[in-house]
């Protein structure tokens, strides 16, 4: 029984090597015509070659995992060989095996690649493979249409563009990860420095200039106390996040980034806020204690939805480019299989 270390997608790597492992044994098998038999063994042997790497690279310990991890060299490296041998399979197996593999392509096209010609086409060719043999279409007129033959190079060129699609969308998926997490990481560091720097300096950054109402509290702790107010604020949007029903992906999830970014979005919006009500650009609170001061910290911390709603948007496009509504009017497939 094969252990697996740690992370979702290495259980998954190791489940499809199993699986793409049984149907190379069959396939092998299977009988094939002698002046193929040397090609089929070429064949055969890429595919077990493959697979071996992809297991290996997702079972093995990796000395510089924070460097694989910011790269996906080691995630890239692992589903590249498990694609190269579901695509040599596509060449030796029975055709009912193949034909078994369609509709799973189908759902993984309408979920990897954009709308477009392309894929269309894809569809409607895949689709005719998996009509019944005798298929009446008009029972009054008894005409029937037949399944037309097995097309390898169809589902090969389908295959083919939905790994493409799925390579650049992970890529872009990977690549707004590491910005995402950059500028909350830079955010965070922001509001911490401001927070000390105050505490060791109150004449820095003072939330209570002369004449204004003061947050309750030591001056030097104002801005800690402000931003703080303005994170719980932000963290108030993380509920709208529980609504939406989306399986994250299993590998470059950028929802925990999205969860951190809302409290230090918070945090900075709030205390932007309280020094543009100082300032006099924005309504001044009411009453005359100084906590309506720490009440409008935490609305505006909670505003920072505004901005964080337009990232939230961006992650959802990216992992699911199948919802986006642009359709491409060449036939470029490059151009068809980027994700938006």
């Amino acid at each position: 029984m094969q252990i697996i270390k740690s992370g979702i997608w290495q259980a998954e790597v190791v489940s499809r090597v199993d699986e793409l492992e049984t149907r190379r044994k069959a396939a092998a098998a299977h009988k094939s015509k002698p002046k193929r038999a040397e090609e089929k063994k070429e064949i055969l042997e890429s595919v077990k070659a493959s697979l071996a790497t992809a297991k290996d690279v997702a079972t093995k310990s990796w000395t510089f995992r924070l460097k694989a991890w910011w790269t996906g060299s080691q995630i890239t490296q692992a589903w590249e060989a498990v694609h190269h041998a579901e695509l040599a399979l596509v060449g030796v197996e029975r055709k009912r095996n193949v034909r078994a593999t369609i509709p799973r392509l189908l759902a993984w096209i309408e979920s990897a690649m954009n709308a477009s010609k392309r894929r269309d086409h894809h569809e409607e060719v895949l689709t005719a493979q998996l009509k019944s043999k005798t298929d009446t279409t008009d029972p009054k007129k008894e005409t029937v249409a037949k399944r037309p033959p097995l097309d390898r190079v169809a589902v090969r060129q389908a295959l083919m563009d939905v790994i493409a699609a799925n390579r650049l969308r992970y890529a872009d998926l990977r690549a707004f990860r590491n910005l995402l997490i950059v500028v909350t990481a830079l955010l965070a560091l922001l509001v911490l420095v401001a927070a000390i720097w105050h505490g060791i300096n109150p004449d820095f950054l003072t939330l209570c200039p002369k004449g204004k109402r003061c947050p309750p509290g030591p001056e030097g702790s104002s801005v800690a106390v402000i931003a703080l107010l303005g994170a719980i604020g932000g963290s108030l949007a993380l509920a709208f996040g529980l609504t939406e029903a989306a399986t994250p992906p299993s590998r470059y999830d950028p929802k925990a980034w999205q969860t951190f970014l809302k409290p230090v979005t918070g945090a900075v919006t709030g205390l932007l806020g309280v020094l543009f009500v100082q300032a006099g650009f924005l309504v001044p609170p009411a009453g005359n204690k100084g906590y309506s001061l720490l009440v409008y910290a935490v609305l505006f911390g909670f505003s920072g939805q505004l901005l964080t709603q337009y990232v939230d948007k961006r992650a959802a496009g990216l992992m699911s480019p199948s919802s986006s509504k642009k359709a491409a009017d060449e036939e470029g497939s490059d151009k068809e299989a980027k994700p938006t």
